[in-house]
C-alpha cells in the first residue's frame, strides 16, 4: 500500500467519526480534515474554503480555534499544540465554551502526536455539552445538599439545646419534690414522680441519640489509624456488663483507618444491644472478625432471646424497638445509627437469629489497613 492510499484510508476512517478532526504536519499546517470538521464550519457560517482550511497553519489561526472557540482560550491552545508538535508534551487537552446562535456549546480539544512515518499531530474537537450540563447540575445538587446538611446540623443542635434546658428543669423539680415532700406525697405520688423522672431521662437520651445519628453523615475529616482491639476492650469496660454476662473477643481484631468515635459507636450499640437482651442465667457475647478478600467481616454473637425473622429489617429502622420502652429503656436509634455508619464507610450490616437461642449481628468494612 503506498502513502497516498494509506492517507485516503485514514481519511475514510476519520469521516466516520462524530468528532471534528484535523491532521497537522510538524509545522502545524492542516493536511486534512474530516467531514464533521467541514460540516461544523459550514453550519456556523464559514465559507466552504475556510471551513476546510487545508493548507492553513493551524497555529496562526488558533486564536479562533478554527471558529470553534472564542479568543480567551487562544494562548493556552496555541502553547499546548506547539508543545505536542515539538515533542515536549505527550498530549494536550482543553475544554472550552463555544457560543452559537441561541445556545452555548462546550467542546473538548485533544491533541496527540501522529504515529508512524509522518510526524505532526492529530487535533480533535468533541462536543461535550451534555456532559458539561450534567456536571453543572451535579455541582448544583451537591451544593444544595451541603447547605441542607448544614441547616440540618444547626437545627438538630438548636432543638437539642432548647429541649434539654426545660428537661433539666423538670428533672430538678421532680427530684426536689421527692426529697422535700416524700412523706406527704406517699407511695403513689413518689411513683408518679419517679415515672416523670424516667420519662425525662428517656427523652434526654433520645435527643442525644438523634444528634449522634445526624452527625454520622458528616464529612470524614477525623480519620486515623485505629487499633480495634483496645478500642473494643475500652467499650466493654464502659458498658460494665452485669456479673452474669461475659463479653469476650475471639481471635485478633484488625486495625482500620477510620474515625474512632464512629467505630466505637458501632461496637457500643451492638454490644449494649446484645447485653440488654440476654435472658439466660449465664450470658455470652463474643466479638470476632475474619478477612474476606478486600473486606473485614465482623460478628457480634450472643445467646440472648433471639429475634423473629420478620423483624430482621425493622430493627435497623429509626425509632424501632422490639421491647416496650417501659420494659427496657431504649431509644430505637442505636441499630439505625450502626447501619448508617457502616453503609457510609462502604460496608453492610445484617442479622441472623433464632428465637430462644441467640443472635449474630454481622457487618463488613473495607480492609484499608492490615493487621499487625
Amino acid at each position: 500500500m503506498n502513502q497516498h492510499s494509506g492517507e485516503v484510508e485514514a481519511l475514510t476512517v476519520l469521516d466516520s467519526l462524530h468528532q471534528h478532526v484535523a491532521l497537522l504536519d510538524p509545522s502545524g499546517q492542516i493536511m486534512a480534515v474530516n467531514r464533521a470538521w467541514v460540516n461544523f464550519g459550514l453550519a456556523n457560517g464559514a465559507t466552504p474554503a475556510s471551513a476546510r482550511s487545508i493548507g492553513t497553519n493551524y497555529l496562526d489561526v488558533c486564536c479562533r480555534l478554527n471558529e470553534l472557540a472564542p479568543a480567551p482560550n487562544a494562548a493556552e491552545a496555541r502553547e499546548g499544540i506547539a508543545a505536542v508538535l515539538a515533542g515536549s508534551l505527550p498530549s494536550f487537552e482543553l475544554e472550552y465554551p463555544c457560543p452559537r446562535p441561541g445556545e452555548l456549546r462546550w467542546f473538548l480539544m485533544r491533541v496527540s502526536p501522529l504515529v508512524g512515518e509522518r510526524a505532526g499531530a492529530v487535533v480533535s474537537h468533541e462536543d461535550i455539552t451534555g456532559r458539561w450540563q450534567l456536571e453543572q447540575q451535579r455541582a448544583g445538587l451537591i451544593a444544595e445538599l451541603v447547605a441542607a446538611n448544614h441547616e440540618l446540623s444547626e437545627f438538630a443542635y438548636v432543638v437539642s439545646h432548647d429541649l434539654k434546658a426545660p428537661l433539666r428543669g423538670i428533672s430538678s423539680l421532680a427530684t426536689w419534690l421527692v426529697n422535700d415532700f416524700a412523706e406527704k406525697l406517699g407511695p403513689e405520688g413518689r411513683g408518679h414522680l419517679a415515672l416523670i423522672a424516667g420519662r425525662v431521662k428517656r427523652l434526654a437520651g433520645l435527643i442525644d441519640a438523634i444528634l449522634a445519628y445526624s452527625r454520622a453523615g458528616r464529612s470524614r475529616v477525623d480519620r486515623m489509624h485505629v487499633e480495634l482491639e483496645p478500642l473494643v476492650h475500652n467499650t466493654i469496660d464502659l458498658l460494665a456488663p452485669p456479673p452474669h454476662v461475659r463479653v469476650a473477643i475471639s481471635g485478633r481484631l484488625p486495625d482500620l483507618h477510620i474515625e474512632p468515635v464512629k467505630i466505637q459507636q458501632v461496637f457500643q450499640n451492638l454490644l449494649s444491644n446484645a447485653i440488654d437482651f440476654i435472658d439466660k442465667p449465664q450470658g455470652h457475647v463474643v466479638v470476632a472478625c475474619t478477612p474476606e478478600a478486600d473486606r473485614w467481616h465482623f460478628t457480634v454473637t450472643d445467646n440472648g432471646a433471639g429475634i423473629e425473622e420478620r423483624h430482621f429489617q425493622r430493627i435497623f429502622q429509626l425509632f424501632q424497638t422490639l421491647a416496650t420502652r417501659d420494659e427496657l429503656e431504649r431509644t430505637g436509634v442505636g441499630l439505625a445509627l450502626v447501619k448508617k455508619i457502616i453503609e457510609i464507610e462502604g460496608g453492610r450490616v445484617w442479622v441472623e437469629s433464632t428465637l430462644g437461642v441467640g443472635s449474630v449481628f454481622h457487618f463488613t468494612l473495607p480492609a484499608n489497613l492490615p493487621t499487625h
